[in-house]
């Protein structure tokens, strides 16, 4: 003892005591023999007596074996999620039924796991989640004590997922694998899928598994962080105040997305359609999709692009993009970021619906993906949660005729919503949980961990790959500035803020880490950054050099061209002949309804008559058009037999519930013919219509009401796309929409597609606007659509009584000749009576 010095307190090492060093690990395990340390005192009898020596090691270990809560203060204090193990007496005998009860009791705390694991992962930057102890994971609530640490058990993930025989291993692995695996910086959630493979397959690629990436992936997620921090806090620095809300806080996006964007090149897929809204985007169109810096800096500093119309265009963060994304292994993949409107989540089926329509269009070969185009859609938290459309689109997913082979979502979720918390957004515990209702693995991680965001990114697209379904991950992180440049956040979330502001960014903990581990050289990596800050400087200066004056003013719209010009849409004689024919023939056996058999009947009498109907008319437009060709894709609710039973575009057979389309036989090989009921959905399903439109303009696309009162639940799709995505960004639809119409003693729900705001949506020749009255108009009408070389969308206001109604009939002759006519004379004033007419009134309906 120094002087003055009363006590040394001595610790030994952690070891097994000497009879039991050389014992076998698994009988001193059985034993209950455990590791020991010596704690020892010396003191000076002067100062310390040797009663008091004697508390104050009885004081250590009471406090080593767990008493009076010692450890959980501990596990408390630094955020561990776990509870710790209390000392107790070991009661473990040598029967076979204990040994089984144990293994059992491990069995449940493993699956436990598996499925709360979770929701004790670290996956909040901020810390501001509440860490507890989840008492379904804890072991001791399976009977497990800590004398069964070092005891050897099966570990089921062998024998549940399908390996080789299962391996025996210690309690304390066991344990130690299983948070590894759920409840680290990420945290799978997958256990309410009910398809074993799939949640086998999962198990087998994150339990046991070393997430650590490559030496060269390691860079190149540095350099990926590198470049979207450079650009974000180049633009604060040279456009202070001006919205692009940025991603600050959550960078990590841009390797989640380099990393599936890459996979997708590197599987050979055939392009890659991303959808967004508003948050990171521009950051997203410059280091994914490949904008140029100086294309951006044009938009920040002229604001108007050359050639621009007045009253056309839209803001820099809602213009899409087409461009080619280079994989870091060299491969190349078409990328399209889509055009949206500030209405969240509305792109959802939009993306959905030009992904399915490239997917289509794909050339077939032998080396030819099953779905070799992605979906990749990005969300935000408060939305994803919010937004109903979000779960329509999810709805359809897994659905014939709208699967596109799945689609990864990314949800950014910064924890706030404009001023909105967590709290108020949702009921929910995680803003990703709607997507459980289609069983899609949802895999939550730690924004401020970018080698956990891009292992769930590779995980996320072979998921995709392997299983052609919906799959989500939940980037936790956090948003650095308030919902613009211009807000402050502070005003609602204070204490958020006050711990954001002392954050480092997730670039500089990352490289911090890589330096730490050796793994990089500080200086060259900061010399790296400060090169991308030079080539924006120099971009920026050549795009002022080069730019035009500053009062550069929009272009006058272009005058109105008026009536769009006839084409001729006539069909022969023989075409008619020759799609009646089809609509009549049956195959061998075929058993008809018997109230559709009598139906049919009554057509044959009217087409033998030498008149058609309105579905006659309808048929013959259809099959003409796939005669010549072009494909007919027509969706709606009850749109194959039609909601007024009418069309019966496809029959069942009465016996046998075999399903036969008459037009099949008339059609071109090359030309699809799709009809297709939809799910219960007007906003999303209009939606992916709108989208294959866009994407195939050479199909005749149609979307049916089942009454047009319903098209209301789609007016944003109406409003934001279709009636001004031509003039917002030069996106071109024929999208044909059948409203039926028309006042019948039906009620208020039943009886009007309210054209007065279809007419009050027209402006500048953006859609048209029909009224059929007769069948051969209605015939006319379709064809006309894809005959004429320009795309817009119409509207058709098609009837329910006047469907079978002999006013409504039409000559066949009336196909074979003619073309659509905007007016048409009235048939009951002859040219003598027109003189005394004083007033003519255009109606909707009846008078």
């Amino acid at each position: 003892l120094m002087p003055t010095q009363g006590v040394i307190v001595g610790v030994g090492s952690i070891a097994l005591p000497a009879a039991w060093q050389a014992a076998d690990s698994r009988t001193v395990a059985d034993l209950g023999i455990s590791k020991v340390v010596t704690v020892t005192s010396t003191y000076d009898h002067r100062i310390i007596q040797g009663a008091e020596s004697g508390e104050f090691l009885r004081a250590i270990h009471s406090l080593l074996i767990g008493e009076h809560d010692f450890y959980n203060q501990i596990f408390e204090s630094v955020g561990v999620p776990y509870q710790a193990i209390n000392f107790n007496p070991d009661r473990t005998t040598s029967s076979s039924d204990e040994a089984m009860t144990k293994q059992i009791a491990v069995n449940q705390c493993v699956n436990m796991h598996r499925v709360r694991g979770h929701l004790i992962a670290n996956l909040d930057p901020l810390g501001l989640r509440e860490s507890y102890a989840d008492v379904d994971i804890d072991p001791e609530t399976y009977g497990l004590t800590v004398w069964d640490l070092d005891r050897e058990f099966l570990h089921t993930d062998y024998a549940y997922a399908g390996k080789a025989a299962p391996r025996k291993m210690v309690l304390r692995n066991i344990l130690g694998e299983m948070r590894d695996a759920y409840c680290r910086t990420a945290g799978i959630d997958y256990m309410h899928i009910q398809n074993a493979e799939e949640k086998r397959w999962i198990q087998r690629s994150v339990e046991g598994v070393n997430r650590t990436p490559e030496d060269d992936e390691k860079r190149h997620i540095l350099t990926r962080l590198n470049a979207a921090e450079a650009l974000e806090s180049f633009l604060d620095r040279k456009y202070p105040g001006t919205k692009r809300f940025g991603l600050e806080g959550g960078e990590s996006a841009i390797p989640i997305l380099d990393a599936i964007v890459g996979d997708a090149a590197d599987a050979g897929l055939g392009e890659v359609i991303v959808g967004m809204a508003h948050r990171g985007r521009l950051n997203v169109l410059v280091n994914i999709v490949g904008k140029t810096y100086e294309r951006l800096f044009r938009e920040f500093e002229v604001g108007v692009e050359e050639g621009a119309v007045q009253g056309s265009g839209d803001v820099k963060y809602h213009l899409g993009m087409e461009d080619v994304f280079t994989s870091r292994h060299g491969n190349d993949i078409p990328i399209r970021l889509a055009a949206n409107p500030s209405h969240l989540e509305a792109v959802n089926p939009v993306v959905e619906g030009l992904a399915r329509a490239n997917s289509d269009l794909y050339p077939v070969s032998e080396d030819t993906p099953e779905y070799p185009i992605l979906p990749l859609l990005i969300h935000g938290d408060a939305a994803f949660a919010g937004q109903g459309v979000v779960s329509e689109t999810l709805s359809m997913s897994q659905i014939d005729g709208f699967g596109v082979g799945g689609t990864v979502h990314l949800v950014i979720n910064n924890q706030v919503g404009f001023t909105t918390t967590a709290e108020s957004q949702r009921s929910s515990t995680y803003p990703t949980d709607v997507a459980r209702m289609i069983q899609a693995p949802i895999f939550h991680v730690n924004g401020d961990d970018p080698e956990a965001c891009v292992w769930a990114a590779h995980l996320a697209f072979e998921y995709r790959q392997r299983f052609n379904k919906d799959v989500v991950i939940d980037m936790w992180c956090y948003r650095r500035r308030g919902h613009n440049e211009g807000d402050d956040p502070s005003y609602t979330q204070p204490l958020m803020y006050r711990v954001i502001d002392e954050l480092p960014s997730v670039r500089h903990k990352y490289l911090e880490l890589l330096v730490d581990r050796g793994d990089v050289d500080a200086e060259e990596e900061v010399a790296a950054r400060l090169d991308f800050d030079n080539r924006l400087q120099a971009a920026l200066d050549a795009t002022r050099d080069a730019a035009p004056p500053k009062d550069l003013r929009a272009a006058a719209p272009a005058p109105a061209v008026g009536v769009l010009p006839h084409v001729d849409t006539a069909i022969s004689q023989h075409r008619v002949d020759e799609i009646y024919a089809a609509l009549q023939r049956m195959p061998e056996g075929f058993t008809l309804h018997p109230k559709l058999a009598r139906q049919f009947e009554r057509r044959d009498k009217l087409f033998a008559s030498g008149m058609v109907d309105w579905a006659i008319a309808e048929a013959m437009a259809m099959g003409s058009i796939l005669a010549e060709g072009t494909e007919v894709r027509l969706t709606g609710q009850d749109s194959r037999r039609g909601t007024f039973s009418h069309r019966h575009s496809t029959l069942v057979d009465y016996n046998t519930g075999a399903e036969y389309r008459p037009l099949d036989d008339v059609r071109k090989v090359d030309a699809r013919f799709s009809v297709y009921d939809s799910m219960l959905s007007e906003y999303a399903a209009l939606g992916f219509e709108y989208g294959y439109s866009v994407a195939h303009p050479d199909a005749l696309v149609m979307w049916e009401a089942q009454f047009g009162d319903f098209v209301n639940g789609a007016q944003i799709v109406i409003d934001q796309f279709i009636v001004s995505g031509e003039d917002k960004w030069k996106q071109y639809s024929g999208l044909v929409m059948l409203l039926p119409h028309g006042f019948e003693g039906q009620g208020p729900e039943h009886s009007s597609a309210r054209m007065e705001r279809v007419l009050l949506a027209c402006a500048d020749d953006n859609v048209q606007v029909a009224n059929a009255s007769t069948a051969a108009q209605y015939f006319h009408l379709l064809r006309r659509q894809m005959h004429r070389t320009v795309r817009k969308p119409l509207f058709i206001f098609t009837p329910k009584s006047l469907l079978r109604a002999k006013p409504a009939h039409s000559r066949i002759d009336e196909l074979t000749t003619g073309t659509f006519e905007e007016l048409l004379d009235d048939p009951l004033v002859d040219e003598t009576s027109a003189k005394a007419v004083t007033k003519v009134v255009l109606c909707s309906g009846k008078i």
